[in-house]
């Protein structure tokens, strides 16, 4: 039903069909489905880590209709407009580069305090726009390793690929919120950065891999964030999350108040951790018919203790 999602992906970014024409694609005329019977909800995505991509990777955005859309989209275009930037993005306000390098000429603090008060004014905007709805989840680098020691865990995490953990959870937990009819289905888009086309492959064997969840997902799509106001939103979000992120994990802070996350009083945050790692690696090694450490067989059991070890 869906095989036009990897004719877009083979065509080229060129090609790819924008997303107000995608009901018509995957819902044609002759199959006489009405709008009554689904919600199709677009979700944008991007991810953000710390410099050293030693303490967390963050895969977070915000989903919504349509018409939720297009109407951030119109606010959010005239405020860049007004600001007299082309697009946001949170490395460029930070280091004053790009559309934010005009500060430069502001001795500091003033130059990053003028950025981050066109930062609050966006904020502000993306606020008053009804029906966008966030969802975030946290990889802290530790917690990772920690389940590598167990043989086989690099075949299900494999090291290089720490992100990946975010954006599958990411799909899982998005559907959960969003998805609240058996019908229901969710567009995704990314940033369209060299990484993509590993998204894009791990993207469709979650989708055959997990029929369930899998059932409400379409495509993944690559947009360029620079022209796309949904994943400049996103952009900001993953960024303030991943910010916040490293300043617990590094002790820093231990604890924030709601309105130090921005949009987190309309969003869902996840932490992936070591347990979370531990029952998926049992469950993997139980499916494959491997042998299950000792230790990694005692640590899921004691926290479901209905498990058949």
């Amino acid at each position: 039903m869906f095989a036009w999602a990897d004719s877009i992906m083979s065509a080229g970014k060129a090609d790819v069909l924008p997303i107000e024409h995608l009901w018509k694609i995957v819902f044609p005329a002759e199959s006489q489905v009405t709008s009554q019977l689904c919600t199709i909800h677009d979700c944008y995505l991007d991810d953000s880590k710390d410099q050293k991509q030693e303490i967390a990777y963050v895969c977070a955005g915000f989903y919504g209709t349509q018409d939720a859309w297009q109407h951030f989209t119109e606010k959010w275009n005239a405020q860049l407009k007004a600001e007299g930037i082309g697009y946001w993005k949170s490395s460029e306000c930070h280091s004053l580069d790009g559309e934010f390098r005009r500060w430069r000429i502001l001795p500091p603090p003033l130059s990053h305090q003028a950025a981050y008060q066109i930062r609050d004014r966006l904020q502000a905007v993306a606020l008053k726009c009804p029906g966008l709805h966030g969802v975030g989840m946290a990889v802290p680098v530790k917690e990772h390793e920690a389940v590598q020691k167990y043989e086989h865990a690099s075949e299900v995490f494999p090291e290089q690929f720490i992100y990946h953990r975010a954006f599958e959870l990411t799909l899982l937990h998005s559907v959960r919120a969003a998805c609240k009819g058996p019908r229901d289905l969710m567009v995704y888009v990314h940033d369209d950065g060299p990484d993509f086309p590993l998204l894009h492959a791990l993207f469709k064997s979650y989708k055959q891999k997990n029929p369930l969840t899998g059932s409400h997902l379409t495509a993944l799509l690559p947009l360029d964030d620079k022209e796309t106001p949904a994943l400049q939103l996103a952009d900001m979000f993953a960024n303030g999350l991943q910010a916040r992120s490293v300043e617990f994990l590094s002790g820093k802070r231990d604890h924030f108040s709601d309105d130090e996350i921005f949009m987190l009083d309309r969003s869902e945050v996840f932490v992936w951790t070591k347990e979370l790692g531990e029952d998926i690696l049992y469950m993997y090694l139980k499916g494959q018919g491997l042998p299950i450490p000792k230790d990694l067989a005692e640590a899921t059991k004691s926290r479901n203790p209905d498990l058949e070890i």
